[in-house]
């Protein structure tokens, strides 16, 4: 307690605006900003990362405006039906895999806290 100010009270105070800053950052990444930051990882720690990249792009683009906090299961299902309907059931499976990887890296980085692609079940795929 030196001159008078308490080092714990001086810390909770800095792990409240540090909270804050994180909510505000939450409220207000859109979906298409966590393409990009996700892309940014890939093209770091990931080989694959252009097949993932033109999936998300082509298909997922109704919910670029979207905040990723209000992307629900029933913006993502129809979707994935609309592939399905065109009988892409592995272009379906992947686009929901690269979906599900995004959000999880989205939780990890404390910037949502659920995951909406969790109850969404691939297709069965036959082996050739």
């Amino acid at each position: 307690m030196a001159k008078g100010i308490d080092p714990r009270e001086v810390k909770r105070q800095q792990q409240i605006e540090e909270n804050e800053k994180r909510l505000k950052a939450r409220q207000d990444i859109t979906f298409k900003q966590l393409c990009d930051k996700c892309e940014e990882y890939s093209k770091i720690y990931n080989t694959s990362s252009k097949g993932s990249t033109a999936r998300t792009h082509n298909y997922g683009k109704p919910l670029f405006l979207k905040k990723i906090n209000e992307v629900k299961r029933n913006d993502i299902e129809p979707i994935f039906n609309d592939i399905s309907k065109e009988e892409k059931y592995a272009t379906a499976n992947l686009f929901l895999i690269t979906l599900r990887t995004m959000f999880n890296k989205a939780i990890k980085w404390e910037l949502m806290d659920r995951n909406p692609t969790l109850r969404i079940d691939k297709h069965k795929m036959q082996a050739r």
